[in-house]
């Protein structure tokens, strides 16, 4: 139920700002790849909260995902890993 609330979430509070963001589109196609299927095939639309979902998990809780699955978001979302960083967002109590 976490995992949903924090994707329905970005469609409400992130979608609108980051979608045409020219550093994201570029590193949506650095990455070159998608976490999951349901953001490849709807990549305009669910590629923000379905990437924003296992980022809060791989930065804050990196406990929750195994080995393999922390080597996959590696792998494939870098660069859009790198643009969460940079956009200096609270992310309480995710970060405390």
């Amino acid at each position: 139920m976490h995992e949903t609330l924090i994707h329905e979430a970005c469609h409400t509070s992130l979608d609108s700002y980051i979608k045409d963001d020219p550093e994201w589109l570029y590193a949506q196609t650095a990455d070159g790849t998608f976490i999951s299927e349901y953001a490849r095939d709807n990549p305009n639309r669910e590629d923000i909260a379905e990437t924003f979902v296992l980022y809060i998990a791989y930065r804050f809780r990196p406990e929750v995902l195994s080995e393999t699955l922390k080597t996959f978001i590696e792998e494939a979302m870098s660069y859009r890993m790198d643009y969460f960083d940079k956009q200096n967002l609270d992310l309480a109590p995710y970060n405390q």
